[in-house]
């Protein structure tokens, strides 16, 4: 799960404001070639993390990835919790839920379950999952 198959979720890692890609990697010398690096205000956040792949040669690649981390480690989570009555003992890890509000217009979101628990005492499942942001 920490790869996010289905999208950006939470538990990804600490956040950051300071995001470097290094990419174009020339294994002949055994360096990165190129990297782009993005910085943001995050409230009170000052920290960097650094991302490298030796497969990824484009820049345009390397920007999309850096969005992609952007959107992992920098923006705000919605996270729900809910208990479900037995019906729904079928949700597992990464499903990804409908949740949606009945009486307000357009609380339609897709959430992705990161954690599950089932109490058989009560017959409750309790569920948190986080909103998917692509």
């Amino acid at each position: 799960l920490t790869e996010a198959p289905v999208g950006s979720a939470l538990f990804e890692g600490a956040k950051a404001n300071k995001l470097v890609v290094r990419y174009g990697y020339a294994f002949h010398s055994d360096q990165y070639a190129n990297s782009i690096r993005a910085v943001f205000s995050l409230g009170g956040v000052n920290a960097e993390r650094e991302f490298t792949s030796k497969w990824v040669l484009a820049t345009l690649t390397a920007s999309l990835w850096l969005n992609n981390l952007r959107m992992k480690y920098a923006m705000a989570k919605e996270i729900v919790s809910m208990t479900l009555p037995p019906q729904f003992f079928g949700i597992e890890l990464a499903d990804v839920l409908d949740v949606r509000h009945p009486m307000l217009v357009g609380s339609r979101a897709l959430y992705q379950v990161k954690r599950v628990s089932m109490d058989l005492e009560h017959w409750a499942l309790s569920v948190n999952a986080v909103k998917l942001v692509n």
